[in-house]
């Protein structure tokens, strides 16, 4: 579910603001977030919670990695409170993915803005 924002972040103005649940566990890439023409997809915060160890980062499409990698231990979790400003973005045009170093299980939720900008 996107609402409309106007929030101004480092890299233009967050048109949207969503919520994804996250449900992963194919090693490798796993999205998370669709990206749309035109939008940064801003990570504002996010929760994760892993069933056995495991490495996990998030990316852009293209591969290019934008946070992490994190190791989460066993019925661990790694948390990031949403912040205002965002924490961290994907390419242009490009899907957000979490990449998983096996197929180990990791669910969560994330909540994100979709930002049009320049480059």
């Amino acid at each position: 579910m996107l609402i409309p924002s106007g929030l101004s972040t480092p890299w233009g103005i967050a048109e949207y603001i969503g919520t994804e649940t996250i449900s992963a566990n194919l090693s490798g890439a796993n999205t998370v977030v669709s990206g749309e023409d035109g939008y940064f997809i801003l990570v504002l915060g996010y929760l994760l919670v892993a069933s056995g160890d495991i490495e996990v980062a998030f990316e852009s499409e293209n591969g290019t990695v934008v946070s992490g990698p994190y190791d989460i231990a066993a019925n661990g979790g790694n948390i990031s409170t949403p912040v205002g400003l965002g924490q961290f973005v994907c390419n242009k045009n490009e899907d957000l993915i979490l990449d998983l170093g096996g197929p180990i299980h990791v669910g969560g939720h994330i909540v994100y803005a979709l930002v049009r900008g320049g480059n």
